[in-house]
């Protein structure tokens, strides 16, 4: 008898050990099958994992491979991946390095360095929007191609290359595919609406396979994984070497020559290119840095200051990826690169190319204005870590004390953004004036501080900056938080490990907030253990 229970057991458990182990929770489709039901190219409203693509050569995926294709290039390495997220780009300072160089590093085990960016320590995990560099876009092509069933959302080409690491934290933007072409990579995803943890931050995959909210697919080699527009999603590398082509944007029909900087595809398809069409044609090519494709629709007619579907001009998409040839050409044309609603000067700020920055200036824009959120422009240089563009403001009358619609300065931005940088530049770069130490404890509207948005954030570096200067940091907003109830309150054990080496007194029994909480107090309410552990090891 004993043996049919355990029989009847075993049946029962085993569709739950299946469930348990199912590698994919999005639906998986054949390539051939999509490419048959929709000759425009599919569309979906969930997440799909498409398989049968066809791989380019096994020794063109490889690292060397990689090298081979990319390696000349410039990119943008950066630990700031989180940051990266957010504005859909790296922080881009300076020059960048080459993949050669980038790859170099790959072997390299020291860790990244917070707000680094990527020159003196290994990144083990890029993103890099090939399409916003022309010569990059077409290697990329010419290397690994398009798969046909994609060729319809690929505006923007894309590779993701690494090894084992964290990649992009949870962000959304619009529908995208990535194929793995070497190594496997672990998603996590949600739809669009508010998620159940902070967006743009960095969470442990075990963390994040704890949140039933999260669909959870294991990508492998040779497999498209699609997400609709809006779906949240973060990913993990999970080999010694990844590789992953991908591309996000609607370019269907002639708007992918465009998008490619292709003239002589444009001539063959012989293309109207009136009305919204012409525009979208604009914008595309303007992003990509197309300056060929923009005179070609200018001489077709189309209007060149003309907003696309989304509202951005191709004025407004050259500033974002930095083409400054391009805003010259545009320029050239009559047409003003200089707008406010939105603010292309703003844009500038945030993408940290002074020269466009300088170019935008010498065409009359107002360093002075805020934009449609009510930042200033150096305050938005300094959330982005854009120290050369606030010395480009700076030659051009900008006071770093200058307060937005928020009542931030350039430090509550730097603290916001985790920027050590943009502190050492507005204090001087060596020891802290008092002029600029007030800048840096000053209060906003909300009666916070530089650091208590760094605290929120989670930025140590920004926090060992302030308390190694020895600025007082017993100031508390409107809702009585210090910066070490913020830390304590959102989890940041190291953080809050900082701050009772360096400014123990916050943590006194009588140190409560407006609702009469410690940090101690608010960790645990939390279930913070390891900032709770920071507490046991001071013997607090």
């Amino acid at each position: 008898m004993l043996p049919l229970v355990l029989l009847l057991l075993a049946l029962l458990m085993e569709p739950m050990a299946a469930k348990r182990q199912k590698r994919c929770d999005f639906k998986t489709v054949q390539m051939s099958a999509l490419l048959a039901d929709d000759a425009e190219g599919f569309s979906s409203e969930r997440p799909l994992l498409i398989q049968g693509a066809a791989l380019p050569s096994a020794d063109s995926r490889t690292r060397d491979g990689f090298r081979a294709a990319l390696g000349a290039h410039v990119t943008h390495p950066t630990a700031s991946v989180a940051l990266q997220s957010e504005i859909g780009t790296p922080p881009a300072k300076g020059g960048g390095s080459s993949f050669s160089a980038w790859l170099d590093t790959l072997d390299d085990d020291a860790p990244p360095v917070d707000g680094d960016d990527g020159a003196s320590s290994a990144v083990p995990y890029l993103f890099h929007v090939c399409s916003n560099y022309p010569s990059c876009d077409a290697a990329l092509v010419q290397a690994y191609g398009v798969p046909s069933v994609v060729r319809h959302l690929s505006r923007h080409l894309f590779v993701a290359a690494g090894k084992q690491a964290k990649g992009l934290p949870l962000h959304a933007h619009e529908a995208t595919w990535a194929l793995a072409l070497s190594g496997k990579k672990n998603w996590f995803v949600a739809p669009p609406r508010e998620l159940p943890v902070r967006p743009h931050t960095h969470f442990s995959e075990e963390f994040l396979a704890k949140v039933p909210e999260l669909q959870r697919c294991a990508q492998r080699e040779g497999e498209i994984v699609y997400l609709p527009a809006g779906w949240w999603h973060a990913t993990f590398a999970k080999d010694d070497w990844t590789l992953t082509l991908g591309g996000q944007g609607l370019s269907r029909g002639s708007m992918y020559h465009a998008a490619r900087g292709d003239v002589e595809a444009l001539q063959k398809a012989s293309v109207t290119a009136e009305g919204a069409v012409g525009a979208s044609m604009a914008s595309a090519a303007a992003e990509g840095g197309h300056t060929a494709v923009l005179k070609y629709l200018a001489a077709e007619g189309v209007d060149l200051s003309r907003a696309d579907e989304a509202g951005k001009t191709p004025t407004f998409r050259a500033v974002q990826n930095s083409h400054a040839d391009v805003l010259d050409f545009l320029a050239s044309q009559g047409v003003s690169i200089v707008t406010e609603q939105p603010s292309t000067l703003h844009q500038a700020c945030v993408r940290g190319n002074a020269a466009v920055v300088e170019l935008l200036l010498a065409h009359g824009a107002d360093a002075q204005k805020t934009d449609g959120t009510g930042a200033l422009a150096a305050n938005v240089a300094a959330e982005f870590g854009q120290v050369e563009v606030l010395r480009v403001l700076g030659a051009h009358g900008v006071n770093m004390a200058a307060v937005d619609a928020h009542g931030m300065n350039t430090a509550h931005a730097a603290g916001l953004g985790g920027h050590p940088e943009v502190l050492k530049y507005v204090g001087g770069g060596g020891k802290v004036e008092a002029s600029a130490a007030g800048l840096m404890i000053a209060q906003d509207k909300k009666g916070k501080t530089c650091g208590h948005y760094a605290a929120e954030r989670g930025h140590l570096a920004v926090l060992r900056y302030l308390t190694v200067a020895g600025l007082d940091l017993s100031t508390v907003d409107q809702s009585g938080a210090s910066v070490a109830h913020i830390a304590s309150y959102f989890g940041h054990a190291e953080a809050v490990g900082l701050l009772l080496e360096y400014a123990p007194q916050l943590f006194s029994w009588n140190a409560k907030d407006g609702n009469g909480a410690t940090a101690y107090k608010l960790a645990k309410q939390r279930g913070h253990t390891a900032v709770l552990d920071q507490f046991r090891a001071k013997e607090l």
